[in-house]
């Protein structure tokens, strides 16, 4: 039995635009797929060289950065803590693992306490809302965005001022 390609992340724009690159014969496409919004599972996708493969869509603003991060979560409503993992980081949000499945419903808020790896080791504190819970997987979207913190935009960008990819 053959093993299926694992989907290919297609970042769709704010026009809902999405470049797809055909994984044997690397031709890239700019496709129009706002009639796809919505649509969790993968997509599958035939190239003119024949190939077929899958791809899964992905709507974000912001770039999202993988990252191995150590920190501390707070439960503001019970003051329940923990240590996590931050496995990737944007702006607006982040996820992180636990060492075992967290008391945490959607909605619940949490104050972050975690370290950046860049040269300054800058220390942030971030309050977030629980978006997602998958085991000891969770997503959270922070409360307060500033306009500009300087730490984390340092972090997520490159001396270069360009995305790290």
């Amino acid at each position: 039995m053959a093993v299926s390609p694992a989907p290919q992340k297609v970042r769709l724009t704010k026009t809902y635009e999405g470049c797809i690159t055909c994984p044997q014969c690397q031709k890239r496409q700019e496709k129009p797929l706002a009639s796809f919004l919505g649509v969790t599972t993968p997509l599958r996708v035939k190239c003119g060289c024949g190939a077929r493969f899958p791809i899964l869509l992905e709507m974000r603003t912001y770039y999202r950065k993988q990252t191995q991060l150590a920190g501390r979560y707070t439960k503001l409503t019970s003051q329940f803590a923990g240590q996590i993992t931050i496995v990737n980081l944007s702006f607006t949000g982040m996820r992180f693992v636990t060492a075992t499945p967290p008391p945490f419903q959607l909605g619940d808020l949490l104050e972050l306490h975690f370290r950046l790896n860049d040269p300054q080791q800058s220390l942030l504190c971030k309050r977030a809302e629980v978006k997602h819970v998958h085991g000891t997987t969770v997503g959270v979207a922070f409360c307060h965005l500033n306009a500009y913190e300087k730490a984390m935009g340092f972090y997520l960008f490159n001396a270069d001022g360009e995305l790290e990819m």
